[in-house]
């Protein structure tokens, strides 16, 4: 951001702050294509993700190749999270919550767990773009920050009742 336009830093730091603010259709179509051709390709191999979350040897058994199917989701999560960043900027908090949370409603299948994440970070981001945009109004609180005051306590909690459990 900085690169393309030294003298705005509002706007880069907008984009480092996760702000949906000022986005155009024009900047929905790239994600929302990835999404269309994406989750598909996901949903697909979710047979073979619950494999491999198994362990090392029950997909080599089976004929899961595990080097090409990780690079192949590597690559996958690499555009999806690309086009995300690139449309609202850093989100991380999402990445994070969403499909924890899912995981806890729906259980440890990834045909399940895919979808349910989407519908989760998604109505994450709405919910945090709308409180931002009301709490303190006119001015406004940028929907990356929101969700990182949420995912945050969120995910100590998590790791927390994940060290207890252990």
């Amino acid at each position: 951001m900085l690169g393309a336009s030294p003298w705005n830093t509002s706007l880069a730091l907008t984009w480092l702050s996760g702000s949906t603010y000022g986005r155009t259709l024009d900047q929905l179509v790239p994600v929302a294509i990835c999404l269309v051709v994406g989750l598909p390709l996901a949903l697909a191999g979710a047979r073979s993700l619950d494999l491999v979350a198994l362990d090392e040897d029950v997909p080599r058994v089976l004929g899961v190749s595990l080097d090409r199917l990780r690079l192949g989701y590597l690559v996958l999560a690499a555009v999806l999270t690309a086009a995300a960043a690139c449309a609202v900027g850093a989100l991380g908090f999402v990445g994070l919550v969403a499909p924890h949370a899912a995981r806890a409603l729906v259980g440890a299948r990834n045909r399940l767990v895919l979808p349910v994440a989407v519908g989760l970070g998604a109505l994450l981001v709405s919910v945090a773009d709308t409180i931002g945009r009301t709490v303190i109004a006119p001015s406004q609180l940028a929907a990356g920050l929101v969700t990182a005051l949420v995912g945050a306590p969120y995910f100590v909690w998590l790791l927390w009742r994940t060290r207890a459990a252990h």
